[in-house]
């Protein structure tokens, strides 16, 4: 069954990129796709990705068990892309419900902007280093939002345009930035940064565990975009923290409820 971390694109957001895509076909534009493939069980992107060709993220970079399985994937748009053809339904139909649909517009090859994306994959914070999950559409913003301007600028470098599909299933973009300065890479990040960073993922977190214990807390129901905003406004409330308590869970769960986001546990089993 085709789990739905995030809502299916509606027929707005697939007419907005059909547009947004014609504009491919301009001498000066060249548009790409960053796909984060993780959210794909393995046999259905291997029927996607065998007519588009790219190469993986991480190429070059990481190496070891899992890395390609786990890499984004990035490619060129087809020239028939920008008419609501097979491939483009086909790329919907592969991106429905999952938070890995990126659409960038830059004027650097395929090679180079994959070199250019590598080194803004890594941060670190007092010396420990970790991977930007940037191509996961539910984690953008939130990165996104934690940037200093002058690191806004940098990760937006050379990019003239950079869409992605969000928890809505509508299409946004990154605003455009202007800095006096950029800053270095790869990124360096303060305490606050990171725990704004640690906060605002809370909500996923908590999600993930109630759907893998459905049989004990009960079933989420309605739209993740809907349960995704129930849960940020509860936790929202309560005191900053970079830890879920038990009362965080009895309060999710109340509100859960009273919105219509949650069935009983009986009712699951039963189902």
């Amino acid at each position: 069954m085709h789990r739905n971390w995030i809502d299916a694109p509606s027929d707005e957001t697939k007419a907005a990129a059909h547009a947004l895509l014609a504009d491919a076909s301009a001498p000066d534009a060249r548009f790409a796709l960053l796909l984060d493939r993780a959210f794909v069980p393995a046999e259905e992107w291997r029927r996607f990705v065998a007519n588009v060709p790219g190469m993986p993220l991480y190429g070059g970079k990481y190496a070891g068990d899992g890395v390609e399985q786990a890499s984004p994937w990035l490619c060129a748009v087809p020239q028939e892309g920008a008419s609501p053809g097979p491939w483009l339904d086909a790329l919907f139909r592969l991106c429905a419900g999952r938070p890995m649909l990126t659409m960038l517009q830059t004027r650097l090859p395929l090679q180079q902007l994959r070199a250019h994306l590598q080194q803004r994959l890594e941060a670190s914070v007092a010396g420990e280093t970790f991977v930007v999950r940037y191509a996961d559409t539910r984690c953008l913003p939130q990165v996104f939002e934690v940037l200093d301007p002058a690191q806004r600028a940098a990760f937006l470098e050379s990019i003239d345009g950079w869409w992605y599909v969000d928890r809505a299933g509508a299409l946004q973009s990154l605003p455009k930035q202007s800095a006096d300065a950029v800053a270095a890479l790869p990124f360096v990040l303060s305490p606050e940064q990171q725990q704004a960073l640690q906060t605002a993922a809370l909500p996923d977190t908590l999600i993930a565990y109630l759907r893998e214990r459905q049989e004990v807390f009960g079933h989420l129901c309605g739209s993740p975009s809907a349960i995704h905003r129930c849960v940020h406004a509860v936790l929202s409330g309560l005191a900053k923290t970079t830890q879920i308590s038990a009362d965080a869970y009895r309060q999710v769960l109340a509100a859960l409820d009273v919105e219509g986001l949650l069935s009983d546990a009986e009712a699951t089993q039963d189902a």
